[in-house]
């Protein structure tokens, strides 16, 4: 969901782990890393609510207004968290990565109308 490419351990961790298998068996759980298995655990479901989750609990759920102000997009239907296998973005080292252009957007926009509240309304005249 997140489209986080890769964890890295050391070599330390692996051997503490019981080598390479049980290392992936212990950071991926049926193609999801844990706190996005967590999540779906959560949630009951693969689905929106359990992507939801996931993002916002992720600590990677970055905006102005942070968490609460995303909570509030998301059930304003202003904001969709679309898992990383949707977005058509490639895998990344930092999860959520393909969200954050969205919520960028979402920010700037808010910042706009912030700036000028009525200049929409001006320019309609």
């Amino acid at each position: 969901m997140c489209g986080l490419s890769s964890i890295s351990m050391s070599a330390a961790e692996v051997a503490r782990l019981g080598g390479r298998e049980q290392a992936r068996a212990e950071v991926w759980t049926g193609g999801l890393c844990h706190p996005c298995a967590d999540a779906v655990e959560r949630a009951g479901a693969m689905g929106p609510t359990a992507v939801e989750r996931a993002y916002l609990s992720s600590g990677y759920a970055r905006g102005s207004g942070g968490v609460v102000a995303l909570r509030r997009r998301i059930e304003d239907g202003e904001l969709t968290v679309r898992p990383w296998s949707a977005s058509g973005a490639s895998s990344s080292a930092t999860p959520w990565a393909h969200m954050a252009a969205e919520v960028a957007r979402l920010d700037e926009a808010e910042r706009q109308r912030l700036r000028d509240p009525f200049e929409s309304s001006v320019r309609a005249e």
